[in-house]
């Protein structure tokens, strides 16, 4: 793949009617849609300028995860909020969290310490009450537990939508993506309870440096994506 040399001096958010648009040496930048790139939000502006800013001879995406998050807010979002909220309501049906291990024992108990607080939380805090079960054998989730989520993640608006969607996805879980949104829980918390099993098995067995590199890949993605919550609330 050709990479994109960089073309411009400087990157700056510069305020228009109200909305935080980033644009380079003067000239607005364009999501991959080709609308202008422009938030409602000013540190988040702030913060995808020095984005850009940070970039060095080539231009990388990858290291520009906030501007991601945005385009995906714009282009993809905005045009069909329905796909997504329909996309979690899915994730909400086989959440991580329900899905507890058979054995061994210990496994068990670590589950448990770190999802039953979450399963509480969502009964409580979102008014949806999942059932968790043990195995891999799927479970009807009780469909008032998934209309609570839906109608949950239907309130949130396009930026937000875009972030929970994205920790949902990574993390296998809507609980914990919802949780992580309302504060109940740390980015990092949120990380180390869905990777539960894989830091059990690697006690157990050892590390594997290409499920090592997902792992630390899928960290970064969600603080990366923590962060720009933390930026739009």
């Amino acid at each position: 793949m050709t990479k994109a040399r960089r073309f411009y001096e400087s990157a700056t958010a510069v305020e228009i009617a109200g909305n935080w648009a980033i644009q380079l040496d003067g000239r607005p930048v364009r999501t991959p849609g080709g609308v202008p790139l422009q938030v409602p939000y000013n540190k988040l502006g702030q913060a995808m300028a020095q984005e850009w800013d940070a970039q060095g001879d080539d231009i990388n995406p990858a290291t520009m995860p906030l501007c991601g998050l945005a385009n995906a807010a714009i282009d993809r979002i905005a045009s069909d909020r329905t796909v997504f909220i329909d996309q979690l309501s899915h994730y909400a049906k086989s959440d991580l969290i329900c899905y507890w291990a058979d054995e061994p024992e210990d496994l068990v108990s670590r589950q448990g310490e770190v999802w039953q607080p979450l399963l509480n939380w969502a009964g409580s805090a979102l008014g949806a009450h999942l059932t968790a079960t043990s195995g891999v054998i799927h479970v009807d989730q009780p469909a008032e537990a998934i209309q609570a989520i839906t109608a949950k993640v239907g309130r949130l608006n396009d930026f937000e939508l875009a972030a929970v969607t994205d920790i949902a996805t990574s993390l296998s879980s809507v609980v914990m993506a919802l949780a992580v949104y309302h504060g109940q829980l740390s980015a990092v918390a949120a990380y180390d309870a869905a990777m539960v099993d894989e830091h059990y098995q690697a006690e157990k067995w050892g590390e594997d440096k290409e499920a090592l590199d997902r792992q630390r890949q899928i960290k970064v993605d969600v603080l990366a994506t923590a962060t720009f919550l933390e930026l739009i609330q």
